[in-house]
């Protein structure tokens, strides 16, 4: 199982780079959108967007339901794999 606080190495990041991209989608003038959205428009719409998506992120993370499923293998060890006997 892997913990939440590791996860959270990669989201924090990921956040951030989800923020700058869809405030730049709607803020570049040589878009369609960036001309009739202005800046603080976009602003606000990515750090909404971006919050939204981190707040699902978090949500599945924290109620999935594999959490007892794991199996700790140790290197050099193959688990044993039930075969079928007909």
């Amino acid at each position: 199982m892997v913990p939440v606080m590791v996860t959270l190495f990669t989201a924090i990041p990921a956040l951030f780079m989800t923020a700058v991209t869809i405030t730049y989608i709607l803020a570049e003038p040589r878009l369609v959108l960036g001309r009739f959205i202005p800046y603080w428009i976009a602003l606000t719409v990515g750090a909404c967007l971006s919050a939204g998506i981190f707040g699902f992120y978090l949500f599945k993370v924290i109620t999935r339901k594999d959490q007892d499923v794991m199996i700790d293998v140790v290197p050099g060890e193959v688990p044993e794999v039930a075969s079928e006997q007909a």
